[in-house]
């Protein structure tokens, strides 16, 4: 039995963000930065609801080729920051860019890795405070997949 699709999903995802080098947003695998922070970044396969990747599989048939699909649901966050108090829309907008860049990552992993995905919920939080403007994205993104197992 191959493995679920969700892990080669998370890794063609970053892979792409990653190769798209971006000078407006760093990328991360996981775990969402700490210390000297950059101003705009996504982490895949991050949440602080809890739950990173939940996926759920159908079998269709059953013997020498048995083909299941796979429906799945990959959290990410995409945050940005300034010092500046007053750039309110500029912090959000930068959000917005980096969603745009995120979902032409999953059009992009979609033909590389056959797999079909969709920014399916965004929840935009704020904060502001004298020190500056905070915009954090949680992010799922959904994706579906037709696996075939071959003895």
């Amino acid at each position: 039995m191959s493995a679920p699709a969700a892990f080669d999903y998370v890794d063609g995802v970053y892979a792409t963000l990653l190769a798209m080098a971006s000078t407006t947003w760093t990328v991360y695998n996981g775990n969402s930065p700490a210390g000297d922070v950059p101003q705009t970044y996504i982490v895949v396969g991050a949440s602080e609801a809890g739950d990173v990747l939940s996926l759920s599989q159908e079998w269709h048939g059953i013997g020498y080729q048995a083909d299941r699909s796979e429906a799945g649901i990959l959290r990410c966050v995409v945050a940005s920051w300034d010092g500046d108090a007053t750039l309110t829309a500029t912090v959000r907008n930068r959000i917005r860019d980096a969603l745009a860049d995120l979902a032409s990552a999953i059009q992009q992993t979609a033909t590389t890795a056959g797999i079909e995905g969709h920014i399916t919920n965004v929840a935009l939080a704020s904060a502001e405070a004298s020190s500056g403007v905070q915009y954090r994205a949680d992010v799922e993104l959904s994706y579906t997949a037709l696996l075939t197992t071959w003895p």
